[in-house]
């Protein structure tokens, strides 16, 4: 056995140009020595194969991450840290961070809160799969050109309340958020959206899903032989769906073992009268008053919303509470057995989720933020 491996790694050696260890007789070497040897070697040819990309593990904010630099943008490779709270920066060593790769954060199991950085314009296949501490997510309020959400990229996490993403172009890929089954609304505010095959399946306590009514669907089935424009099936709790005017990804399988969903869309619009060729329940009445209460909940979680769409500012009440009023809201709602994670004075998807479910548990209206209502029942002065 060891003339074998002292033959391969000789080879190896011969044929990559490194000298690390010269050919000789690797017999005098113990096992364990070889596979040392074996390891290092493997490490310097995948190194001199990319050249053109340097991989760095920083002494500064960045010291979490292993990331690669390539003109002037970042991708972030693996995440080594072990801290429950990540907060994935805009930079790194004056470039910009672009891309979380495959796997990056694959089947981590302490990690519970990621900040995804205003930058970020791709997030690879698999990237935080299998991550089922991972309760709270964030995307950045601003608006992004572009966004790509790889097949799988978050796949059986346990991610909770809202989810909501602001890009102008937005492709989701096959079984993206599959299996979190605690997500209880998603908002995607995109011009353009291509869906893959089963991308929410499972997702058992979404209520409520939004598009814009001006946005331009379709879907981009190709794996697995999954059944065509299966986006929302197996989300038994979803009741209201809202849909572009003009939206391609309607078919009887749309809303398979989902069977109190409603589509809510313009009157007269083609979405609707497919919907209602489909037997699939519709609702244009109340379409423009939910519609514009759902964005003006958004806008006031900080996200920037298209003009044309809807333009709404805080209330003045709303813009009275302080960082001190929202950790002394996560406290309270802690102690009453409504999670809301760190108390760290930020309404983040774990806080809007206990709220809602407070409110929701007390009858009121769930909006998922803090008003005065809320504040009274809680018993805190603002």
């Amino acid at each position: 056995m060891r003339k074998k491996m002292g033959f391969l790694l000789a080879a190896a050696v011969m044929t990559a140009g490194i000298s690390v260890y010269a050919a000789e007789d690797y017999s005098q070497y113990s096992l364990e020595e070889l596979k040392q040897m074996r390891s290092e070697i493997s490490q310097e040819i995948l190194q001199r194969e990319q050249p053109e990309q340097e991989e760095t593990e920083s002494d500064n904010e960045a010291s979490d991450f292993l990331y690669a630099v390539n003109d002037g943008e970042v991708s972030i490779r693996s995440y080594i840290g072990e801290s429950s709270e990540v907060v994935i920066p805009d930079e790194i060593d004056g470039a910009i961070v672009t891309v979380i790769e495959d796997r990056a954060f694959y089947q981590n199991e302490t990690v519970e809160k990621v900040v995804l950085p205003e930058t970020i314009q791709s997030i690879g296949n698999e990237a935080f799969s299998g991550c089922q501490s991972l309760t709270d997510l964030t995307f950045p309020a601003n608006r992004l050109e572009s966004l790509t959400i790889g097949n799988e990229a978050f796949y059986h996490c346990d991610l909770t309340g809202s989810v909501i993403i602001n890009a102008a172009q937005l492709t989701i890929g096959y079984r993206a958020f599959t299996l979190n089954r605690n997500i209880t609304d998603i908002a995607f505010l995109a011009d353009r959206i291509v869906f893959g095959d089963s991308p929410f399946t499972y997702c058992k306590s979404v209520t409520t899903f939004y598009l814009y009514p001006s946005a331009d669907i379709s879907y981009q089935g190709a794996f697995r032989n999954s059944r065509t424009g299966d986006v929302f099936e197996n989300m038994e709790n979803l009741s209201e769906v809202y849909l572009p005017d003009n939206c391609s990804i309607l078919s009887e399988n749309t809303f398979a073992n989902t069977p109190k969903a409603v589509v809510y869309a313009r009157e007269n619009s083609a979405v609707l009268q497919s919907a209602e060729a489909l037997w699939i329940p519709t609702n244009f009445e109340d379409y423009d008053e939910n519609s514009f209460q759902i964005l003006e909940r958004i806008t006031q979680l900080g996200y920037e919303v298209q003009s044309e769409e809807i333009q709404t500012e805080a209330t003045p009440a709303e813009a009275a509470i302080t960082e001190e009023t929202v950790r002394r809201v996560q406290e309270r709602l802690n102690e009453l057995g409504y999670p809301c994670g760190t108390v760290d004075g930020i309404v983040g998807n774990n806080t809007s989720g206990a709220i809602r479910q407070y409110q929701a548990d007390q009858g009121m209206t769930q909006t998922g933020s803090i008003d005065a209502q809320l504040l009274e029942a809680l018993g805190i002065s603002s």
